[in-house]
């Protein structure tokens, strides 16, 4: 094993001189860069050498490239001490020994130390849901070396709790739904050319197995008694078999359901600080009426509320991710910006107990807040929602506070919550409907859309009776549609019976 040995000067260097291992005369090659081909240069380099700089030939003598010598251990004792070209951060290796493992000094050092200069490291800023909209992530203005992380396992796992336990993260709810970490930006209508594509494929698929189960049906016609006639029809009700996707059982599936961030589950779970902005609604959102679209007051506030509850599916998925970490957060921010110039203050309170409603259903939260509710003006100017003077606000001012007051201690509470009904029964009646409409598609399934949105009111307002009349009117559709399928069966049964009767009529 190779030994750090002292010696003297000359004696270092007569080694050197004389040792096999330290010859090499690729350190006599030019280490300047070509400009247009690009690549290294193959020239020999011509002396004398600049002190501290890499061999140049005297084309390039105009490229300064700082030289170090190579650090890593050989057998006779003594470091390479190849010249190569100087890097920071790192250890100076040559080519042949770019893989040799070096020790790494900042191990050795008392973990308090490395602690504190992961923390210079890594940013001590709340990290924004998008990062090109966000300053510097660290309070001095530096840089942040996330790449730390990716050094080794040692590091990674010392370092990364100050990256994720320690850090508040941001996330956003936008026009693109929940976003966090600076994650892709989806188009408005989705990746229809990959859907189209892949829906494609799966009919090409669907309808090569039906070529090949009638082809083989044929065939074994053909076969038992194709050569003879048979006094026996042929069977008329007879199945195919499903050649489609399996059908996936209705009680699958959790009932509440959950959102999929941008991380790996096991660095999300690490997470114990959020700030959820909601931006309400949308900036130019082309779902909702524009300012100038020719649209009647009452459409576009349908529109807006339908939008809002949306919003409410979109936190609830958010607050189902958070109720699967078995671990409390530390701390919770909801930020409110609700963007709509001609909302009047009842509206916006109104809007903003809908939006905070979802997250009552989280339990035992060290911190939880609500610092901000901005309402854009007239003038786009954003006003405060929560800085009203207690002489000057109104009876619905000193409600809208009581429930803030309720919602703050309904988060810091331990006891669990209890899931409505109501709660309960909506996302099965989702599901059921999402499969529904992905099964066949129906002009009597229209009203689908309705009735869930009136559902989706009903559930945030834990109003059971509304809901059931949503479930009968589903009902009522769903067994029309049964019973003119049935009627239809029986036409089209009929039909080839008749068929059927007349074409064998001679056999």
């Amino acid at each position: 094993m190779a030994k750090d040995i002292r010696v003297h000067a000359h004696s270092a260097t007569a080694h050197l001189q004389t040792c096999m291992l330290h010859g090499d005369k690729k350190t006599a090659m030019c280490s300047g860069t070509l400009k247009r081909k690009g690549g290294n240069c193959v020239n020999k380099a011509v002396g004398p050498l600049q002190a501290s700089m890499m061999p140049m030939c005297r084309i390039h003598r105009d490229q300064l490239k700082k030289a170090a010598w190579c650090r890593a251990p050989l057998p006779c004792g003594f470091d390479c001490s190849r010249i190569c070209l100087w890097k920071p951060h790192g250890f100076p290796l040559c080519p042949d020994h770019h893989q040799h493992p070096m020790t790494c000094y900042l191990l050795k050092i008392p973990i308090e130390m490395r602690l504190r200069i992961y923390g210079y490291l890594l940013p001590d800023r709340p990290i924004p849901a998008r990062y090109g909209n966000s300053r510097c992530l660290t309070s001095g203005g530096g840089l942040v070396y996330t790449a730390l992380l990716r050094v080794n396992h040692q590091i990674h796992d010392e370092a990364v709790h100050l990256l994720y336990a320690a850090s508040a993260f941001t996330i956003e709810l936008g026009t693109n739904g929940l976003v966090m970490c600076n994650s892709f930006k989806k188009s408005p209508g989705g990746n229809h050319a990959l859907q189209d594509y892949q829906m494609q494929l799966m009919l090409l698929e669907q309808q090569n197995k039906k070529r090949l189960m009638m082809a083989r049906l044929e065939q074994d016609m053909m076969t038992n008694g194709g050569s003879s006639s048979s006094s026996n029809p042929p069977m008329i009700n007879r199945q195919m078999p499903n050649t489609g996707p399996p059908i996936i059982p209705y009680t699958s599936g959790p009932v509440e359901p959950a959102w999929y961030p941008p991380l790996s589950m096991k660095y999300f779970n690490m997470i114990r600080s959020f700030i959820i902005e909601v931006v309400f609604p949308p900036p130019n959102e082309p779902n909702l009426p524009g300012r100038y679209a020719r649209v009647s007051p009452e459409e576009e506030a349908k529109a807006l509320e339908s939008k809002l509850y949306d919003y409410c599916d979109h936190l609830h998925k958010l607050v189902g991710r958070f109720r699967l970490v078995h671990r409390p957060l530390a701390r919770l921010q909801i930020i409110l910006k609700l963007g709509k110039t001609e909302m009047k203050r009842e509206e916006a309170m109104s809007a903003a107990q809908v939006l905070l409603r979802p997250f009552q259903r989280l339990r035992n939260i060290g911190k939880p807040e609500v610092p901000s509710i901005l309402v854009k003006g007239s003038d786009d100017h954003e006003i405060e929602l929560l800085n009203q003077p207690a002489w000057t606000s109104s009876t619905m001012d000193r409600n809208f506070h009581d429930y803030l007051n309720c919602w703050l201690s309904d988060l810091s509470s331990p006891e669990p919550f209890l899931t409505s009904p109501v709660f309960k029964a909506y996302w099965q009646l989702e599901r059921l409907l999402s499969g529904i409409k992905k099964h066949h598609c129906d002009v009597k399934f229209i009203p689908f859309t309705r009735l869930l949105h009136t559902g989706r009111v009903a559930r945030e307002a834990d109003d059971l009776p509304s809901f059931k009349a949503v479930w009968d009117q589903v009902l009522d559709i769903w067994f029309d549609y049964v019973n003119d399928q049935r009627r239809f069966r029986s036409n089209v049964s009929l039909c080839i019976d008749a068929i059927d009767s007349t074409v064998n009529e001679d056999f």
